[in-house]
């Protein structure tokens, strides 16, 4: 089932784009982190992992090297039910363009136990375009996950680079649809800010989920008002609450709406 958004003055870009905010030279990633529980568990994230004995390399891949990360990588999908996306065919295009394929592996007494890759255009743009993991326990917090120590060193290591747009790449804007409410919750933690580019399609309707539920990002067609929010879109019996909601901010406001059933 889909909502008509032109009641509502909406228009809704079917993809978003995740970008951190830009930083100086002199600035560090942390700060930029919204989540006050993420930035205390990476505030000492390399005497961590050197307490678990996890060894980290960061290096140019070359078609062999991905083709023996992308075993670990499918195996992890399958393990988890995720969708495999990442392909040879991938890394062969990203090449072709002239781009540097990075890996960031992890280690555990040898064994590969994490991962991100990442595709970098000189240092113009630093892409994250797949990540796969073994389940480790780091400590008893909630935000203490392998993933997101590799997340942030991920844009830790290419800040220092020297490297101007970090980017978390793109996702389909329809959370609790066709991507989760954690998945969004997980960006803003992290500081990611949402966009769209020019060439995004844009659509006046959006999917509900299967509790009748959507989040979306979207642009108003009026002149007052907001002109981009992220909105809660719900039948008018419901009576949840919005967990992202507390990432509102003046410019990307969280709106909430009702539609009749």
């Amino acid at each position: 089932m889909t909502v008509n958004l032109e009641p509502y003055h909406l228009t809704r870009p079917e993809k978003i784009r995740w970008r951190f905010p830009s930083l100086t030279p002199d600035e560090s990633v942390t700060p930029h982190i919204l989540s006050k529980g993420l930035r205390k568990f990476l505030s000492n994230v390399d005497e961590l992992l050197a307490a678990k004995q996890i060894t980290w390399t960061l290096e140019e891949l070359s078609a062999e090297q991905f083709g023996s990360w992308l075993e670990y990588y499918q195996q992890k999908m399958l393990e988890n039910q995720y969708d495999v996306i990442a392909s040879q065919e991938w890394f062969a295009k990203k090449t072709a363009l002239g781009q540097k394929v990075l890996g960031l592996l992890m280690y555990q007494q040898g064994k590969l136990v994490g991962s991100g890759i990442f595709a970098v255009n000189g240092t113009e743009k630093a892409t994250f375009a797949f990540k796969a993991t073994d389940r480790l326990d780091l400590t008893n917090t909630a935000n203490s996950s392998l993933g997101a120590v590799i997340d942030y060193l991920f844009l830790r290591e290419m800040h220092q680079r020297g490297i101007q747009l970090l980017s978390a790449g793109q996702s389909r804007n329809a959370f609790g649809v066709v991507n989760t409410l954690g998945y969004l919750d997980y960006k803003l933690r992290f500081g990611y800010q949402p966009s769209f580019g020019s060439k995004t399609p844009l659509s006046s309707e959006v999917p509900l989920g299967e509790d009748g539920t959507v989040v979306f990002y979207a642009q108003s067609t009026l002149a007052t008002g907001p002109q981009w929010a992220l909105y809660a879109l719900t039948p008018t019996n419901w009576t949840g609450t919005w967990e992202v909601a507390r990432f509102a901010t003046e410019a990307c406001p969280f709106i909430s709406l009702t539609y009749p059933l």
